[in-house]
Formats: C-alpha cells, structure tokens, sequence
C-alpha cells in the first residue's frame, strides 16, 4: 500500500487557492493522500490586503512559514503540486529546503533563463489581458480569464460563478498583478537541480503560456514530462482526472 502523502498546492498569477475549486478535495479523496492544502501567495486571496513581494524568493519565504503552521505531522511525506508562478515557487522551495518535500510537481512552468518572453506569455495571451482589464464587472473579466486559460467550455461555464464570488470578495490589487509580473519575469533558476525528484505536467494546447517553455525546463534539468493534447492553462480545471493519474503514476516511481 503505497504511503499516504500531505499535499501542498500552489497557484499563479492574479488567482488564489479557492480558484483551484473541488480539485482539492478530488485530490483529498485519492488513497495515497492524507491531506491536502491550498495556499495562497502573498497579496493574494486571504493575503489579498497586503503587497506581494517583487521577487519570487520572498514569495517562497512566505509559502514556508505557512507550510510550517498546517496541522499536520512534520514527519509525513509532503509534496508541492503548483502551476505557473506557483512552480516558480515550489522550484525555488525545492532549492532553499530540498530535505523538505518528497516530490515537486510543477505544471505549465515557465522560467526567464531558458525561454523568451513571447513563450512565457504568449502573444494572444497579451492581447487577452487588454481585453481582461477592460472588462467592468468581475464576471465579464472572469469570463475573458476562462477563455484564456481553459479549453473545456463546460469546465468554464461550471466555474464562472465561484471564480465571479471570488473577484467581488477578494479581487487582486492591479499593483500586487504587477509585482507579481514582475518577480515572475525576474526569476532564475538555481545553478544546480534541487535534489528532491521533480517531475512535469503540461499542456500541448496552452494559449497563455508555450509548452515550449516545460519541455526546455524538463530538457535542461532532465525532468520526467508528460503532455496532454487539448487542455488549457488550467490543466487541473480542463483535466483534473488526468492530472490525478499522473500525480498516482508518479508517486508509485
């Protein structure tokens, strides 16, 4: 019977842990985890009041001191599952506490020192974010959001709603989008591989982030990779099945 594993997760840009819907509980649910949690970054959701940092090191510092707080056995193995700038974290976690986690899992990651800015954020990403901040009502910017991250109308027209609550709650300051743009932009990788296993989710059909910039990472540090064909940005959102079979699958390596 395989261990049961504590899992952390962690979000990107401009979204908060109650973006990640019932996925949590989805991955709460499977046989090999005891719990799950889902953060958020520091200007975000809970955090939404106060500034992010300008640089992702900080972000980490932050992500760490709450890890150290969740009520959980410190023994039991604990394992990052994160998606764009949220990977950008848990790399750099993976590299300042590597003794920490038994597994990184990072999904549609992209970092500066291996991909240009136009894979990182792609061109009809950009011109989707025009379109985003024009929008008046949280659900119109919400609803420009799904269609640039998702690729699954259904998933999109199930979620509008929770995603909308969220936006009137806690909706992001445009300053803290920026810094956090700008961390994201100014991240490096560590010269050397953090040593706990790490491995990769993407998306072949990405329209906010290339696949180009997860498979140069999986290259570059010779990460495990595996690609699904038609999701979106959102791969948890577009195919949560298919992520829980791979995060089973590589649990079990």
């Amino acid at each position: 019977m395989m261990e049961q594993i504590d899992f952390v997760l962690l979000r990107g840009l401009a979204r908060e842990a109650g973006h990640w819907g019932n996925f949590v509980d989805r991955v709460e649910s499977q046989d090999f985890c005891q719990s799950a949690y889902a953060l958020d970054l520091p200007g975000m959701g809970r955090f939404h009041k106060i500034s992010s940092p300008l640089s992702v090191g900080e972000m980490a510092e932050f992500i760490m001191a709450e890890i150290e707080q969740l009520p959980r056995n410190p023994r039991a193995p604990l394992v990052l599952l994160s998606v764009s700038l949220g990977s950008m974290v848990a790399i750099e976690l993976a590299h300042r506490y590597p003794q920490k986690f038994s597994k990184i899992i990072l999904m549609n990651v992209s970092v500066a020192s291996l991909s240009p800015i136009h894979h990182r954020l792609m061109l009809s990403a950009w011109k989707s974010m025009v379109k985003i901040m024009a929008q008046k009502s949280p659900r119109a910017r919400e609803q420009a959001v799904l269609q640039m991250v998702s690729n699954n109308a259904e998933a999109q027209g199930r979620v509008l709603s929770q995603w909308e609550e969220i936006a009137k709650k806690r909706s992001p300051k445009p300053a803290n989008v920026l810094r956090q743009l700008i961390a994201a932009a100014a991240f490096r990788l560590p010269k050397q591989r953090p040593l706990c296993p790490m491995v990769i989710f993407a998306s072949e059909s990405d329209r906010m982030v290339d696949v180009r910039c997860s498979k140069k990472l999986a290259q570059h540090w010779q990460i495990p990779i595996h690609t699904h064909p038609s999701a979106g940005h959102e791969l948890a959102l577009d195919a949560p099945e298919w992520v829980i079979e791979k995060v089973a699958e590589s649990l079990s390596l």
